[in-house]
Order: structure tokens, then C-alpha cells, then sequence
């Protein structure tokens, strides 16, 4: 139990990470976009400000998307969980997270897919490969996938645990 909880220290503190460079990348995104309102009014866009976008947005999306996937924060399935006791309960945790890792294993290797097709595409002003763009769902849901296997893993150690010592008290 020391080790699961020294890897889930670990893991919360790259979540953390991953919440800053992500508010950051908001913080630049939405500045960005402000400033090219603003601009625009004047007739003088911000040319490089729909790249940027592209860039930006991406990468936040999935940045976001691990860390929920980590703090299991998506509503849908903390009320799903919560109607089932039991046995059932843990059927339901197991079978929709397996659910949800196979759907990222597949999304995951699609995004791979997708940015090996797309290594020799450039955006026009920035000169980035679309690549760097669409790997960032590579990343995502290579990130979801760690997520779903580590909390499932950490779900079944702990209940092991609490019915072993429900056993033994008996």
C-alpha cells in the first residue's frame, strides 16, 4: 500500500503540473483571442492568431481530459457509480472503466495514426507540423488510459483490502 500510494502522490503531482501549463495556455489562448477582437476593430488582425488557436486549444482539451480522468470528475459516471451497492457496484466501476480504457486505446492509436499521416503537413505562418497539433490526442488519451488503469488498479487494491479485513473481522 506505501508503493500505490507513493505512485499516487506522483501521479497527482503531474496532474498538478499538467493544471498549471494547461490554466497557462488559457491564460495565453484567451489573451491571444482579446487582443485579436480588439485589433480586428481597428483593421489590424492578429494574422497568427487563428495558429495559435489551433496550437493551443488542442492541447488544453487533452491536458484536461487526463487530469479528469484521474480525479474521475466526470459527473455522468460519479452518478452512475453512485446508484449501485454492492457487488454490482463494483461490477459497474469495473466494466465501464474497461469500457472507457478500450475506447482510449482505440482513440489513442487512431491519434498516432492520424499524426504519423500528418508529420510532413505545416501550419502556414507558424511552420509547426500538423502533427504536433493532433498528437496532442495522441497524448490525451495515451494519459487516459494511465489514468483508468491506475484508478481501477488503486479501486480493486483498496477494496481487496477492506473486504480482507470485513472477512477477517468476522
Amino acid at each position: 500500500m506505501k508503493v500505490l500510494s507513493a505512485i499516487e502522490k506522483a501521479v497527482d503531482f503531474l496532474c498538478n503540473i499538467m493544471t498549471g501549463i494547461a490554466a497557462l495556455m488559457m491564460a495565453a489562448l484567451t489573451l491571444d483571442v482579446f487582443l485579436n477582437v480588439i485589433f480586428r476593430t481597428i483593421g489590424k488582425p492578429i494574422v497568427v492568431s487563428v495558429e495559435l488557436t489551433t496550437i493551443f486549444f488542442p492541447w488544453i482539451v487533452c491536458m484536461a481530459m487526463i487530469v479528469i480522468a484521474r480525479r474521475q470528475e466526470n459527473t455522468a459516471l460519479v452518478l452512475f457509480f453512485d446508484k449501485f451497492k454492492g457487488i454490482v457496484r463494483h461490477i459497474a466501476v469495473i466494466f465501464i472503466n474497461g469500457t472507457m480504457f478500450f475506447f482510449s486505446a482505440v482513440m489513442a492509436k487512431s491519434a498516432f495514426d492520424l499524426s504519423l499521416s500528418l508529420v510532413d503537413e505545416y501550419l502556414a505562418l507558424t511552420h509547426l507540423s500538423k502533427a504536433f497539433t493532433y498528437g496532442s490526442m495522441f497524448i490525451g488519451f495515451v494519459g487516459v488510459c494511465i489514468m483508468l488503469a491506475f484508478n481501477l488498479l488503486k479501486y480493486v487494491m483498496i477494496e481487496i483490502v477492506r473486504i480482507d479485513k470485513e472477512g477477517a473481522a468476522k
